[in-house]
């Protein structure tokens, strides 16, 4: 997951109790989107609503993508009314995203995470600074001895960054994408 630059912000203006969270998972074909509050030890559903989007998502260009995005989110909430909560997540459809296992040499975070960005930039021909990236060990497969076994998800910065001003400019504060 990739975090947001909105948490210090919410942080700051929280004060009244949680009025729950929503999830919104953007497919290359539709949005669904869910509402969830805490009660007790579980979650309850509070809404739930899922809309076609008028055309497959192209996510080659950041911003006509968010604004189809976009869109298909206002048409989700025009059914039913706004949904306010404190925090949101967001799902990319999985075409916008880029996903790879690496074999890393066991060094630190840092130094894996520029490897990483390094390797993205290099296939989808674009400048470092320019991903989003968030990495695990994967410990189910096998390394060679001095290396660990790597998972990475990228996103382009621009569509991270376009979604997630999209999301706050409708009230929502996404942590992660």
């Amino acid at each position: 997951m990739i975090a947001s630059r909105t948490r210090p912000l919410i942080s700051r203006l929280r004060g009244a109790p949680s009025r729950g969270y929503v999830g919104i998972d953007v497919g290359t074909h539709a949005i669904k989107v869910v509402q969830v509050q805490r009660q007790g030890r579980s979650w309850r559903l509070l809404s739930a609503r899922s809309f076609r989007h008028e055309q497959p998502l192209c996510v080659d260009d950041p911003r006509a993508c968010v604004a189809q995005m976009s869109d298909s989110l206002d048409r989700v909430w025009e059914s039913s009314g706004r949904w306010f909560a404190d925090d949101a997540a967001c799902l990319l459809p999985l075409s916008a995203t880029t996903f790879r296992n690496f074999c890393l040499p066991a060094t630190s975070s840092a130094e894996r995470r520029a490897t990483i960005v390094e390797e993205f930039s290099d296939e989808a021909g674009v400048e470092t600074d320019r991903w989003s990236v968030s990495f695990w060990e994967d410990e189910t497969s096998a390394a060679e001895p001095g290396t660990n076994s790597v998972s990475a998800l990228g996103v382009p910065q621009a569509l991270a960054d376009n979604m997630l001003e999209a999301l706050l400019s409708r009230g929502l504060a996404c942590q992660m994408i």
